[in-house]
């Protein structure tokens, strides 16, 4: 008898990404079509600020709230998703005991890790998390004003198959800079602003990937690289060769 498989799919920041990613992820799960089961939670400590409504999914009648909770309760209210399915976690992750464990029995669970957040200390907690989780899929999205990466690495069976965004950029595990509780979205977005096309870019192709993996079709890892204005795009795949690569450079990371 196969087993089944659930979807453990959480999210980590409800801003300008992650915000509209949310948006379309839960129009998907509405009418995802598969046998697998699901269940989503949302992680942001973030507060909603008027000018958040200028790229992120929000209104004014959310500011002062809790973005984590707004989008759960969007879902939910909105698009009619299983309110037990759907869970808000209004908290920022300083440490890898914030993300809360997912306890399936009977089931083959597969942790959809997807990273929308601009802190590499919480980055950090996510490449722990990753390399703690037997099957586990960690997708994450960064992005400047016009330009973005996004980072997929998979671990299948307790073995990494693809790395995470640490491989590729090891001053992100360096990083001594503050943590997400002691810096606001709004300092960061001054320091280095973003724009709406871009995170609705870097949503799409997050949603895609997710997407790829619900439906049953070959995810692979590695790392894509876009920019929203000149509409370039390209998918550097993970394969041996990129693997000896980065191996004769002395890059290989896993921690």
């Amino acid at each position: 008898m196969e087993q089944r498989v659930h979807y453990n799919i959480i999210v980590v920041g409800a801003g300008g990404t992650g915000g509209n990613l949310l948006k379309e992820l839960g129009r998907f799960l509405k009418f995802f079509k598969g046998k697998e089961s699901w269940s989503l939670s949302i992680y942001d400590g973030d507060i909603v600020e008027e000018k958040n409504g200028e790229r992120q999914p929000f209104t004014t009648e959310d500011v002062f709230q809790h973005k984590a909770s707004i989008m759960a309760e969007g879902m939910v209210d909105c698009l009619g998703l299983p309110r037990e399915s759907v869970k808000a976690y209004p908290r920022y992750l300083d440490t890898i005991d914030d993300i809360e464990k997912y306890q399936g029995y009977g089931v083959k669970t597969i942790d959809v890790l997807i990273g929308c957040v601009d802190n590499h200390r919480a980055r950090q907690v996510l490449h722990k998390f990753f390399y703690g989780q037997k099957n586990c899929v960690y997708i994450d999205s960064a992005n400047e004003f016009a330009e973005g990466e996004i980072v997929v690495g998979i671990r299948i069976n307790g073995k990494t198959v693809a790395p995470p965004r640490g491989f590729y950029f090891p001053e992100v595990l360096k990083s001594r800079g503050k943590r997400a509780s002691e810096i606001s979205c709004g300092a960061v977005n001054k320091s280095a602003p973003q724009h709406l096309i871009t995170n609705l870019a870097a949503a799409g192709h997050v949603l895609s990937f997710v997407v790829q993996l619900m439906q049953g079709h070959k995810l692979e890892g590695g790392i894509l690289y876009f920019n929203a204005f000149t509409h370039y795009c390209r998918f550097d795949r993970w394969s041996e060769q990129v693997q000896k690569r980065f191996e004769a450079d002395g890059r290989m990371v896993e921690q």
